[in-house]
């Protein structure tokens, strides 16, 4: 027996000192000493060099386990039976009728894309008297062009198009304005006039009337020749069908009052019983291109159902523990997958699907067993429970959540399609299968609307910012009225009698003009209601100074928004007035394509819309008294010189300039300058004159903006009104030259409409190697002032053709920043940059996509940046460096 003596221990027989390892061993092994056990960590020590026998994690210790076990909380026992068989009790019941939009229901029919059904809009051939869809009617014509070849009577095709032509337009005719405005709709026009058929017509005339025969109207056809071609129609009517299809008057699910679809879908027979699976599906707002259970809502049969028994025969199955990659394993002691996790999931307090789905998978994920059940598509599923038999030998009947309170209008479901006011029961059981298409491919929009709030002038603008042309080609909204408006200028030609010079320091102006494509929606009172208002489609006047006709009515381009101008009579539209948020709208329409499960192609024109840019004003006015000062008069006087004399050219012929001013998609104009004779040499600017060298100036209402190295220009927005631009040759000495004593210039006259607000498009473009671009900047300072700014780039092109339209890969433009402060929008390898402020300044050059996205690599901005320092005594450029 041991006995402790101060600091002295006697352990069985044999005296230590108590401080020592060996009396303290032998007293805890008697246990002469209380105390408690612990341990701060385990750490393991290597015994050997070989990891084989570390990494099998062999458990040493079993006893260990149970006691992390006993920890966590696995030996509690719960009074629970794991299931071991179970049956499903699910009726199925099929669409059997539909309707698009409010027209009359229809049989249900799944040979067909649900969304081909609701979204098909027709192609409207003609806008009044104009046909439109030139390059449709010329495609239809080289088919049935085929047609004949195929059955050797290629001969008779030129009777055809005498019987079907395209008709010519007459420049002089002011109701082919349309198409003799714009150059590049006249020319394609006018090509195809006389030499080619107009497929359409014959298609219109051969569906106007089921004894209407291809050969009917053809003067010169023989009789075996005219039977022949006869059997031609129907394939010709055939195919044409199938390239695009178009809704007949039935089958149109198009609200313009809401600038949305709509549909209904019921599960009942047409006059049959209703059954207790039976419901109505409505959904009255599909726009954003997709459609899927959660557009529609739940209506009650039109016949009450008596609840009845189970009439089917339930499934029986063996449960299945629910997996998934990530899943947290039951027992504490598994190695779980780390290639998902759960745990970087950061959800916000309001984002309840992010917490349903994490409390799911990490506290109740081996609670759930899972039973594959096909369900057809087309259908609306009930689920009317489970009977449940566990290892105990115990049945239980199983319901949805909150099914039996069916009136707790707390009743909520993740999945479920909510309910009318004509349900009291929220908690549904239904699963609603949809017969829609996986995948849609979309070709780009054809015509697009903005419709924008104006609270100054209290009305909403529906303004056509690309519109499809008659030749069938799209173009921008602003560059088409623009042309329009040219087009009647010209034609009535300068005023009469020119208004008189006062001196008077303002003008009145009875009202200002709008630009052509800005088609306006005012507000009216809905019928029967003094309170409530709705948006009809109104038209501005176009006002012409000296035309002695009354001013015409714009009417609008885009189809969308054509509605009901090409009936007869005319029918007003009209657009609710929550449609239009205080945001704003971007309705847009385009070819969209997609295959169905018996492998056919459906072709049709959708709608699509979404939230606009903002508010905008267009600058509508009336009765107002402006400054005469805010325009500057235009006159054909001669760029005044800035300091430098002329310098005679002696080539022959002499250097010659044009200039050309083109709309923005966005903001400002892209202005194009052709030379001939004259070289471009930045690196020489301000250097001696060098016969045929030089660069260019550009001039704005007869003040010099800018100097100009490059072909194209971006103009930012101006003030609205008339301006004029001018471009003028220079030598390497800023000298302007000059020819027969007149400086070689040229000009044009834009006219700044209000440029409604603007978002660029929100992401960013990435790339990587191989092949990303790169782009090098170089700062010159300009030996007179400012810098010459040098861009290089690699793998990328510049494209101001482009700016504003599609994204291409590789292809855009480049933006200049002075201290992070975006300075202009550049189109080339050459860009002047005028004096700085005395100071240390950053001068930053980055690409961007045609849609003004950033191109980024590795997470940085494709860009390069150097760093200037501007001093009393010049320019001094400091190190810069280079983003890849």
């Amino acid at each position: 027996m041991a006995k402790r003596d101060d600091l002295v221990a006697t352990i069985q027989g044999q005296t230590f000192a108590y401080d020592t390892p060996v009396a303290l061993a032998a007293s805890l092994e008697a246990q002469q000493i209380p105390l408690i056990r612990r341990w701060n960590r385990l750490e393991v020590r290597p015994r050997a060099r070989d990891f084989d026998q570390a990494i099998r994690a062999e458990v040493r210790d079993p006893l260990w386990n149970l006691c992390k076990q006993w920890q966590v909380g696995e030996f509690i026992g719960e009074d629970a039976g794991s299931p071991a068989q179970a049956s499903i009790h699910i009726e199925q019941s099929s669409f059997k009728q539909f309707a698009a939009g409010d027209n009359p229901l229809q049989p249900f029919d799944d040979s067909e894309p649900l969304e081909y059904r609701v979204e098909r809009q027709p192609l409207n051939w003609s806008h009044g008297d104009r046909k439109m869809h030139l390059d449709m009617r010329l495609a239809l014509g080289r088919r049935w062009r085929k047609l004949l070849a195929a059955n050797g009577l290629v001969a008779e095709y030129a009777k055809f198009v005498t019987a079907y032509p395209v008709d010519r337009p007459d420049p002089d005719d002011p109701a082919d304005a349309d198409i003799t405005a714009h150059s590049k709709v006249h020319q394609r026009v006018a090509m195809a006039a006389g030499r080619l058929m107009d497929g359409a017509a014959l298609l219109a005339f051969l569906e106007r009337d089921a004894s209407h025969v291809a050969s009917a109207g053809i003067a010169g056809l023989d009789a075996a020749d005219a039977t022949t071609i006869d059997l031609l129609g129907p394939d010709f009517v055939a195919w044409a069908r199938a390239l695009v299809g178009e809704p007949d008057a039935q089958q149109n699910g198009w609200r313009e009052e809401r600038l949305e679809y709509a549909a209904e879908i019921r599960t009942e027979s047409p006059g049959g019983p209703a059954h207790f699976e039976d419901e109505n599906l409505v959904a009255d707002e599909i726009y954003d291109g997709r459609l899927d259970w959660y557009h529609f809502d739940r209506e009650p049969p039109s016949v009450q159902p008596n609840p009845e028994e189970l009439t089917v025969d339930p499934t029986v199955f063996i449960p299945s523990p629910l997996e998934f990659g990530g899943m947290p394993h039951p027992r504490w002691w598994q190695f779980e997958e780390g290639a998902t996790n759960f745990g970087a999931i950061d959800p916000a307090t309001s984002d309840i699907g992010k917490l349903l789905f994490l409390e799911h998978v990490l506290l109740y994920a081996n609670d759930w067993y899972m039973f594959p059940y096909t369900v057809r598509a087309g259908s609306n599923a009930l689920v009317r429970g489970l009977t449940v038999t566990n290892v105990f030998g115990e049945r239980f009947w199983l319901q949805a959540s909150g099914a039996k309170d069916s009136e707790n209008w707390q009743g909520w479901g993740l999945f479920a399609n909510s309910a009318t006011d004509d349900i009291l029961d929220n908690n549904d059981r239904h699963v609603t299968v949809l017969p829609t298409a996986p995948k849609i491919q979309d070709a780009q929009s054809q015509e697009a609307q903005m419709f924008i709030r104006d609270e100054m002038a209290n009305n909403v603008w529906a303004i056509e910012q690309h519109v499809c042309t008659a030749a069938g080609t799209f173009a921008r909204g602003a560059e088409l009225a623009m042309e329009t408006r040219r087009y009647f200028v010209d034609r009535i030609g300068a005023p009469v009698a020119a208004a008189q010079a006062t001196d008077a320091a303002y003008r009145y102006d009875l009202m200002t003009r709008v630009p052509e494509q800005w088609i306006p929606f005012v507000p009216v009172h809905k019928d029967g209601d003094n309170r409530r208002t709705k948006l009809q489609r109104a038209a501005m006047p176009r006002l012409i100074e000296g035309d002695p006709n009354p001013p015409f009515r714009i009417r609008p381009r885009t189809q969308l928004i054509r509605e009901g101008l090409d009936q007869i009579p005319r029918e007003p539209m009209f657009v609710e007035n929550e449609e239009v948020p205080r945001g704003g709208l971007q309705v847009f329409d385009g070819f969209r394509r997609t295959r169905w499960y018996n492998g056919a192609t459906f072709i049709w024109r959708g709608v699509q819309k979404r939230t606009g840019r903002g508010e905008g004003s267009s600058g509508l006015a009336f009765d107002e008294l402006v400054p005469k000062k805010v325009q500057k008069p235009v006159t054909n006087a001669p760029v005044p010189p800035v300091g430098h004399a002329p310098i005679e050219v002696t080539a022959d012929p002499p250097p010659t300039i044009s200039l050309a001013a083109h709309p923005d998609p966005v903001s400002g104009w892209n202005m194009e300058v052709t030379s001939t004779g004259h070289v471009v040499t930045p690196e020489n600017a301000s250097s001696a004159h060098v016969e045929g060298e030089g660069h260019m100036h550009l001039y704005l209402n007869g003040i010099k903006v800018t100097r100009l190295y490059e072909r194209w220009f971006h103009l930012p927005a101006l003030i609205p009104g008339k301006h004029e631009v001018a471009v003028e040759l220079s030598a390497n000495t800023h000298a302007a030259l000059a020819t027969g004593g007149a400086r070689i210039s040229a000009s044009v006259e834009i006219e700044q409409q209000p440029v409604p607000a603007h978002m660029h498009p929100m992401g960013e473009e990435v790339v990587s190697d191989p092949g990303a671009p790169k782009v090098t900047l170089m700062v010159n300072p300009d030996a007179a002032s400012g810098f010459n700014l040098h861009m290089l780039t690699e793998n990328f092109t510049v494209s101001a053709e482009n700016a504003g339209g599609a994204h291409v890969p590789g292809e855009g433009h480049l933006h200049v920043y002075i201290n992070d402060v975006k300075a202009a929008r550049v189109y080339g390898e050459w860009h002047y940059l005028p004096k700085l402020a005395g100071g240390t300044h950053t001068i930053k050059v980055a690409l961007f996509t045609n849609d003004h996205r950033p191109y980024v690599k590795d997470g940085t901005p494709v860009e390069s940046e150097v760093e200037v320092i501007v001093g009393e005594g010049g320019p001094a450029v400091g190190g810069g460096h280079v983003h890849p």
